[in-house]
């Protein structure tokens, strides 16, 4: 069985628009007579939602996503919203989607960049809050297919404002705390430095197929090594990583072992994390 493919729409802040274009492209595909369905939907109350929702199939009617409905029923298509959800029962939709990708079903999907693993330090300094959930960078790496979805800070906030993100009374200082100007646009530039990153895999890649014609010149990318204590350090592997991503660069962790002594207790999960950021 072909593993299923993975679709991406990747943006800032809730509300940018990647619902509503995660949902235009199950639409899309349906009118191609692809059999696509919605397996899970967040928010579908704002009207331009609700109506591009209403022409899909649905399974269930929340956020959470039931994997086996989703299997037992074997669309072609599935669009799960929001990668970094957690369901009622416990699992996060990016370990669900796996298990659908794996059973041969192509999945569209959204994701913010604070609920990114390479961002949690950033993001929390940006939110004044930690991030609860996060998806690995390398199981969006291995998507087949990432889109931005951008919207200025003006603009989003526009939205907000007007109702068009959550009802005016329902706007408390935690909600507007994540508007501020500087907090969208901080995140809006940890998006477009992860979406530049991945430009730059993909360079990689074709850097490594055979040329079509002539001899042509690749640039030489940078190596940013991180020195792994054993001890502590999440944040420095994390650092290393936008760091890499930035320039475009190889992310290698290093740890020496000294003569007669053990490694730090945290070596092992510096060295997932580093894994799960794309470094070696």
């Amino acid at each position: 069985m072909a593993r299923g493919r993975l679709r991406v729409y990747l943006g800032a802040a809730p509300g940018v628009g990647t619902t509503h274009s995660m949902l235009d492209e199950g639409r899309r595909r349906h009118d191609r007579g692809t059999d696509v369905v919605i397996a899970a939907l967040g928010n579908s109350d704002r009207a331009g939602l609700a109506r591009l929702a209403d022409l899909l199939e649905r399974i269930g009617t929340g956020p959470d996503l039931d994997v086996d409905a989703v299997v037992q029923r074997k669309p072609a298509v599935a669009l799960v919203d929001d990668l970094a959800h957690v369901s009622a029962d416990g699992r996060v939709h990016w370990e669900q989607v796996e298990r659908l990708l794996e059973e041969g079903i192509d999945v569209v999907t959204t994701v913010c960049i604070a609920d990114v693993e390479s961002s949690r330090e950033l993001v929390a300094q940006l939110l004044d809050e930690a991030p609860v959930t996060m998806v690995p960078d390398e199981f969006l790496r291995g998507a087949d297919q990432i889109e931005l979805v951008d919207m200025t800070p003006e603009a989003l906030r526009r939205r907000l404002a007007h109702g068009h993100l959550h009802p005016p009374e329902r706007v408390d200082v935690r909600i507007a705390n994540r508007y501020r100007p500087g907090v969208i646009g901080g995140l809006r530039r940890l998006a477009l430095i992860w979406m530049t990153e991945r430009v730059t895999d993909d360079l990689e890649r074709e850097r490594h197929l055979p040329a079509a014609s002539g001899d042509e010149r690749w640039p030489t990318h940078e190596r940013i090594v991180v020195a792994l204590s054993g001890e502590g350090g999440e944040r420095l592997v994390r650092r290393a990583a936008l760091l890499a991503g930035r320039v475009g660069g190889e992310l290698v962790g290093l740890h020496v072992v000294r003569r007669g002594r053990s490694p730090g207790p945290d070596l092992e999960l510096q060295r997932s994390l580093l894994a799960a950021l794309g470094g070696s």
